[in-house]
């Protein structure tokens, strides 16, 4: 079976699909299984379009995929927290004016 055949049969279509097989990225441009490029506009429910192939950070996800994988919300993560603290102070918004409209 295809590729398009298999995913047809074994998958929900929660999604109308372009049939194009991503085998590769490089920073923001993908290549499909005849090896066409394209420019990768789109990212994933909740993610990010951080680029593809990119050796610091796949180095530091191996890294911290040694330490632990995920933690639930429910818990404190240091390493969220902290880059929380650094992306406010970075860009200069004001958490306490986002906190006083959440309890209005």
């Amino acid at each position: 079976m295809d590729l398009k055949t298999i995913d047809k049969e074994y998958l929900l279509g929660t999604y109308a699909k372009n049939y194009i097989n991503f085998v590769k990225g490089e920073n923001s441009v993908l290549f499909d299984d005849a090896g066409k490029d394209y420019i990768d506009f789109g990212s994933g429910i909740a993610v990010c379009s951080i680029g593809h192939g990119n050796k610091v950070l796949s180095d530091a996800v191996a890294k911290q995929m040694e330490k632990i994988t995920h933690i639930s919300n429910l818990f404190v993560i240091e390493p969220q927290a902290k880059l929380a603290q650094r992306l406010v102070e970075l860009s200069g918004y004001d958490m306490k004016e986002l906190k006083q409209m959440k309890q209005r």
